[in-house]
């Protein structure tokens, strides 16, 4: 026992047989008499046995008197090989984007290279280097991409904030002030006939059903990766897991009939379009719109996300609730939700037309 601490070494098991990794358990009881107690890996990352037991001993006491624990004494480079460990376990557990890790290796490496120390620990990176960082960013990179580096590395301390390997997160304010992706552009009418007539004159599979997906992207915003995965609910309601495994609802009630006979054809199936994943849509996506562009100009960006977009400059254009949208789209914030809307001239002389002031009506007479 020590200071009402119990100690105990123990042994990981895997598969039911004893390992070799050494865990430190530390038990004590709090004031109703509850056993709590927390254990912790040994090992070349961790220090020796008896740095872990002293460390352990020091937090317990800490937890068990109710004061915050200080953070861990993790390097940058440890911190930056477990991140990645993590982000690896996602991509295999929920298909989370192997290209995103890449992007946030070359941030972190730039940031890295920035303090030109790897073996500093976490806790000690302050956020007048991460604005130091920033501005060192300015001469390489235009806005878009400053932001892209300045995420990955918020992203990272967040992860070392919950893991307490820091206290704070220093790149909390790194993006204020950066006003981030331009607004997107979206098909207009005829763009989306000549897509679709170009598609049904396709023969077999590539013809039929693909026009469908195109029908479906362009009535409901979702992406493209979960318009091969999204099922139909019993009640009718389209149910999809989007970015980041968060799940929703898409309401279709009110959509339209033809839309159904187009659904109801699939209802069979589970996905809806299964046997199309989102390098199949890709690749006919993009058929279609280089036959595309020798008939008309089209947007700069044109891949299948435009017609998320369409959907979303189509619903805000019929005067709905831009909240709703939100909702629809699965967006966390309603500022990205922002980024699909557009306005030209004409539109905003036509709605300043309408405006009245009713300070400019007369006022009846006071007798």
């Amino acid at each position: 026992m020590y200071n009402g601490l119990g100690i105990e070494k123990r042994y990981r098991r895997e598969n039911g047989k004893k390992t070799k990794d050494r865990l430190y358990y530390v038990t004590w009881r709090d004031d109703n008499g509850s056993k709590k107690g927390c254990c912790k890996k040994a090992g070349s990352n961790y220090g020796t046995a008896e740095d872990i037991v002293k460390q352990m001993k020091d937090e317990a006491i800490r937890v068990k008197e109710g004061l915050p624990l200080p953070p861990k004494k993790v390097t940058i480079k440890q911190a930056i090989d477990e991140f990645g460990d993590a982000f690896g376990k996602r991509v295999a557990r929920d298909g989370a984007s192997a290209r995103t890790w890449d992007n946030y290796e070359r941030a972190l490496d730039l940031f890295v290279a920035f303090l030109k120390s790897s073996e500093r620990f976490v806790g000690s990176v302050r956020s007048d280097e991460v604005l130091a960082f920033r501005e060192e960013l300015v001469a390489n990179h235009n806005e878009g991409g400053m932001i892209s580096v300045l995420s990955a590395v918020r992203t990272f301390f967040s992860y070392c904030k919950r893991k307490r390997y820091a206290s704070e997160n220093p790149a909390t304010d790194s993006t204020e002030g950066l006003h981030g992706k331009k607004i997107e552009e979206s098909f207009d009418d005829d763009q989306v006939r000549l897509f679709i007539d170009l598609c049904s004159r396709r023969r077999g599979q590539f013809g039929r059903e693909f026009v469908d997906i195109i029908k479906v992207a362009l009535m409901t915003g979702l992406r493209q990766e979960e318009i091969t995965k999204f099922t139909i609910k019993p009640d009718g309601r389209i149910w999809v897991i989007g970015k980041g495994r968060k799940a929703r609802y898409v309401p279709t009630e009110d959509l339209d009939k033809s839309l159904w006979s187009v659904l109801d054809k699939y209802r069979s199936r589970n996905p809806i379009f299964s046997g199309w994943d989102r390098g199949k849509v890709r690749s006919y996506w993009y058929r279609i719109a280089n036959d595309a562009k020798k008939v008309m100009p089209l947007p700069t960006k044109h891949g299948f996300h435009v017609l998320r977009h369409t959907f979303a400059d189509t619903w805000v254009r019929q005067g709905r609730d831009i909240r709703v949208l939100q909702r629809i789209l699965g967006h966390s914030s309603l500022a990205t939700t922002m980024r699909y809307l557009r306005a030209n001239d004409k539109e905003a002389a036509a709605q300043m037309k309408q405006m009245k002031y009713g300070w400019l009506e007369p006022r009846l007479a006071v007798i």
